[in-house]
């Protein structure tokens, strides 16, 4: 993991110094899985500095960044921005007519989610969705 955490690390700082926005997103997004919960709240800040580069016009990147940010904020126990946040990701997902965005999404969604008794139903939607 250690080993895959510089990897991204390094392509961050080549996407901030080429203003690669894409690759700066790709990066922040994998940062997801490689980081113990512990560490998420530094990943969520590259995933909101991710989404502050990308243009508005991309939303299949910020569909991913959004549903991966989503899972980095539960980790890093801002649970109360998870389900905005969640949402947000799942209707971009959706608008990009992309199955395996959108698939994506909803797995990151479903695991930002979890652990709350309230997000219950909202789980259970999304999942029929991941699965249909």
């Amino acid at each position: 993991m250690d080993e895959s955490f510089d990897q991204l690390m390094r392509a961050i700082r080549v996407a901030r110094q080429h203003n690669n926005a894409e690759l700066f997103a790709r990066a922040a997004s994998a940062m997801v899985q490689v980081t113990s919960d512990f560490g998420q709240h530094h990943t969520a800040r590259l995933l909101e500095e991710a989404l502050g580069l990308l243009p508005q016009s991309d939303t299949r990147h910020r569909a991913l960044v959004l549903a991966h940010l989503a899972f980095a904020l539960r980790a890093a126990g801002h649970s109360e921005r998870v389900q905005s946040t969640g949402k947000q990701a799942i209707e971009l997902a959706r608008e990009t007519g992309d199955s395996r965005i959108l698939a994506i999404a909803l797995r990151f969604v479903i695991m930002g989610l979890r652990g709350n008794p309230e997000t219950l139903n909202q789980r259970l939607v999304y999942g029929r969705e991941l699965v249909a």
